[in-house]
This record gives C-alpha cells, sequence and structure tokens, in this order.
C-alpha cells in the first residue's frame, strides 16, 4: 500500500514536472515570438523610415532640377522677347549701335524641357519649342551674318515673327512705347493669354521673384 501510494506521489510528480516544463516553454516560446516580432517590427520601421528618407532626397533633388531648368527656360525666352523689341525699336547699344544682339541660349534647352514637361501640358510644351526653333533661327542668322555687306532684314523679319508671335494684337500698342519704356516686367504683363500662363509656371517652378 505504502509503495503505490508513493508510486501515486512520484508518477503525479513526474506530471506535474512535465505539465511546468510545458507550461515554462510554451512561455518561453510566446515571449522569445513577441520579441521576435517587435524586433521585426522595428525593422521595417527602420527601413520604411530610410526609405521615406530617401525618397524625400531624391525628390528634392528632382525639384532643384526643374527649379534650375524652368529658370534657363525663362531667361531663355524673356531676354528674346526683351532684345527683340530692343532690335526693333532700334535701341542704340554702347559700342555696337543697332546692331543685333547675339541671343544667350541654353544649348541643351531639349534636355531641359523634358525634364519639366510633367508641369506644362502638351500645348505649352510645343509652344516652348516653337519659341526655341524662332531663337536658334535668329541666333543663327546672326552668327552667319555679314556686318559690312548684310543687312539685318532677315533678322528683323524673325524678330518680328516672335513678338507678333508672344504677343498678338498687343505687339502695335508695345512698338508704339519708346524704346527705354519697354522693360521686362511690362513685357511679362502684355504676354498673350497661352504665353502668359507659360511664363507664369515658369516664374512659379524656379522661384523667381
Amino acid at each position: 500500500m505504502a509503495e503505490e501510494q508513493l508510486m501515486d506521489s512520484t508518477l503525479l510528480a513526474g506530471i506535474f514536472g512535465l505539465i511546468g516544463t510545458i507550461i515554462g516553454s510554451l512561455i518561453a516560446g510566446i515571449y522569445s515570438y513577441k520579441g521576435s516580432k517587435n524586433a521585426a517590427e522595428r525593422n521595417i520601421e527602420v527601413q520604411n523610415k530610410v526609405l521615406t528618407e530617401a525618397k524625400e532626397l531624391e525628390d528634392e533633388k528632382k525639384r532643384e532640377i526643374i527649379k534650375t531648368y524652368a529658370k534657363l527656360i525663362y531667361l531663355d525666352l524673356l531676354t528674346a522677347v526683351f532684345e527683340g523689341f530692343q532690335f526693333l525699336k532700334g535701341v542704340a547699344r554702347p559700342n555696337v549701335g543697332n546692331a543685333p544682339p547675339l541671343l544667350p541660349m541654353y544649348h541643351e534647352y531639349g534636355k531641359a524641357i523634358t525634364f519639366i514637361s510633367s508641369e506644362f501640358n502638351a500645348d505649352e510644351l510645343t509652344l516652348i519649342n516653337k519659341l526655341y526653333g524662332i531663337i536658334e533661327k535668329i541666333r543663327h542668322d546672326i552668327i552667319n551674318l555679314n556686318y559690312i555687306t548684310n543687312s539685318f532684314d532677315l533678322i528683323r523679319f524673325n524678330f518680328l515673327l516672335l513678338e507678333v508671335e508672344v504677343f498678338g494684337e498687343k505687339y502695335s500698342k508695345i512698338m508704339s512705347l519708346d524704346g527705354n519704356m519697354i522693360t521686362k516686367d511690362y513685357l511679362i504683363y502684355e504676354l498673350h493669354g497661352k504665353y502668359k500662363k507659360i511664363f507664369d509656371k515658369l516664374i512659379e517652378l524656379s522661384d523667381i521673384r
């Protein structure tokens, strides 16, 4: 009888010990799982933060490039229309008199236009390219001009095309002004509607004040 009781006690102790071991393992497993899960979540959070910061840096870099290209295009176009009126009005320049000025132009303007293309619709991009086409023609004629034997008639005609394209019916009004009254700010104000919208976008993108 005593032996049976001893065996029962030993068996129960073994069972309780086994149960305790199992429960302990389960608890340890649960905490280990939670720890691994928390670590994984922290890793994912860190990775997402790094990716977000990298994207923000990439977006900032892209914005800066767009800003630079928009400014280059804006200055090219504005300088062309301003110098065009100065030439057409016969405003004399130091040392060169009434000779047509060689317009500055960013030679990779096609690349610049492509980079900012997401900010403009197809019609606006066509107009920008159209203006650059006229400017290139004017530059070509000036570069190949013989200042002794050639007249400025062809260049004058091309400048006329540029101004009528950009200002429309306002061209005559502007030409009636004294040359010294035709400022760049005034020209921007008088731009034809479709070009005014383009210039406004370029000003906004380039952050020109």
